[in-house]
Formats: structure tokens, C-alpha cells, sequence
């Protein structure tokens, strides 16, 4: 789409859009576009975004595919996420194989490639398999693609790999999510052959998010932030948010500003600690 380091050619992008909503999405790649000093609006080629959720299983639906693909001419079609855009059940090879079918005579008979972004199951992502028993639903979704990019999440990194029909798999990156207006990964080394990470520290083994190990860090860092908090446990935004909501309830720390800050009993008083 915007012709740098990933493709020499540059050419239309179609991006079908399911979940979030195309001003999520828009929000995303003006972020992406920022980290390489890019303005989305202005790419030498166009981004076109559809929102609505078009049923690609259907006849109908599957014709606005092709009329769309037809009328913008572009040379790659995003689908994301799968889930959204079909109503087969992902388990039976054969409903996932009817599926499949008419996007690759998609791709073949119009010369689209076509990325399709699908989910792992809740028990994958996190083991060392980085091959298709990780991914939701039938084996033959793993066994369509020509290259698959695998991504697994272990607390606030991330693995990154690479595997290809015609070619040997990459070794794979290591990426870190970083907090900014517009979130983004960046990667911090490139996997070797064993798997560890090159010129990188050791990967960081996080605490589980508790309300023992929560009211320590507030201690320690105190007055801090949930958001600072939250970088230092593994657990979601919500339950970590939880966690403080309980310890103010139970009157073991309190909110000063946008940060908080430890309560101490001294003479049987509540005092704020600053530590």
C-alpha cells in the first residue's frame, strides 16, 4: 500500500473490515503510518476500507466480494476477522472446505492474493506449537494459506513466526507492545535457530495479577498508576482494574489525582503513605 521495505510495487489494498468498525481500524493504521512517518490520507495508493459484514458464504454475499474486488482493482483483499464473515461451523472440514473453495478461484481468476486474519482457540497461542492445532476450528484453514504468520502472547510480548508452502519457516521475532497514544508493536530481536532471543535480555516472566502482589507494587511504586501497575503483572486491563476498585473498597489504598498511593493506620488513624 504505501511502497516501504514490504513490497517494491505499489499497489491497492481492500480491507473488509468486521469487527471494530472502520474509524477502530482507520485509528490503528494512522498509527502504523505515524511509526514510519507516513500520513494514511495521503499513500500513493489507495487503502479502501468496507465496514459491513459481508457474508462470504452466501451467493449474494460473495458477489459483492467479486464487484468489490472488480470495481477497486486492488491487488491484496484483507478479510478480518473470518469469524465475522461466514456462518459455517469452523469444525467440519467439509463446511470449511465450501468455504475456502470460492476464494480461491477468487484469487486465481481475478490475481488477488488474499489475507485472511483468523483467531487461535482459547488453549493455543501460548504453548511452543506454533502450527496449525493452534488455530480455531478445522485444520484445513492451516493447510489453505501459501505463507502463515503465527502470533502467540505470553504477558506483554509477543512471538512472531513465519511458515511458507514453498520455503523454510523464519526463526520468528520477538515484539513488545508499547503504550502510546496509538499503541503499536515493536520488535526487539529477531528469534535463533534455538529459539532464545539475539542482543536481547532475557524474556520476562511476570507475576500473576493478585490483590497481595497489587497492593506490593502500589507500595513500592507508589504514587503510581494503574496503567504503570498493569505493565509490571500478566492480566487483563479489567481484572487488574478489579483488583484496585477491591483494595479501595477495603480501604488499603486510595485515589490521589490520577495515581494511587498505599493507606497506613498510624494511631489509629488513616494515613496516606507515600513510599
Amino acid at each position: 500500500m504505501s511502497g516501504t521495505r514490504f513490497a517494491e510495487r505499489v499497489r491497492p489494498v481492500l480491507f473488509h473490515c468486521a469487527e471494530g468498525g472502520q474509524g477502530y481500524l482507520r485509528h490503528r493504521l494512522d498509527g502504523l503510518c505515524s511509526r514510519r512517518e507516513l500520513n494514511l490520507s495521503t499513500l500513493p495508493n489507495p487503502l479502501t476500507f468496507i465496514s459491513d459484514r459481508v457474508r462470504i458464504d452466501s451467493p449474494r454475499g460473495f458477489e459483492r466480494l467479486i464487484e468489490n474486488v472488480r470495481s477497486l482493482k486492488p491487488r491484496l483483499v484483507v478479510l478480518d476477522p473470518l469469524v465475522r464473515l461466514h456462518r459455517q461451523d469452523e469444525n467440519s472440514a467439509t463446511q470449511v472446505a465450501a468455504l475456502l473453495d470460492p476464494l480461491e478461484r477468487l484469487r486465481n481468476d481475478l490475481g488477488v492474493a488474499i489475507v485472511i486474519v483468523h483467531h487461535t482457540s482459547k488453549s493455543g497461542g501460548r504453548g511452543s506449537d506454533f502450527g496449525g492445532n493452534n488455530l480455531r476450528g478445522s485444520s484445513d484453514l492451516y493447510a489453505w494459506g501459501d505463507s502463515n504468520l503465527m502470533l502467540r502472547r505470553a504477558g506483554r510480548r509477543f512471538t512472531l513466526r513465519a511458515q511458507h508452502r514453498a520455503a523454510a519457516d523464519s526463526e520468528g521475532w520477538s515484539l513488545e507492545a508499547v503504550d502510546a497514544e496509538q499503541p503499536y508493536l515493536r520488535v526487539v530481536s529477531e528469534l535463533s535457530a534455538r529459539g532464545d532471543h539475539t542482543n536481547d535480555v532475557a524474556e520476562e516472566v511476570l507475576p500473576a495479577a493478585t490483590p497481595e502482589m497489587i497492593l506490593g507494587l502500589v507500595a513500592a511504586n507508589g504514587p503510581t498508576t494503574v496503567e504503570a501497575v498493569r505493565k509490571l503483572v500478566t492480566g487483563s486491563n479489567q481484572a487488574v482494574g478489579s483488583i484496585f476498585q477491591h483494595l479501595a473498597a477495603e480501604n488499603k489504598i486510595a485515589r490521589r489525582g490520577r495515581t494511587w498511593v498505599v493507606r497506613e493506620a498510624s494511631d489509629g488513624h488513616e494515613a496516606i503513605a507515600d513510599r
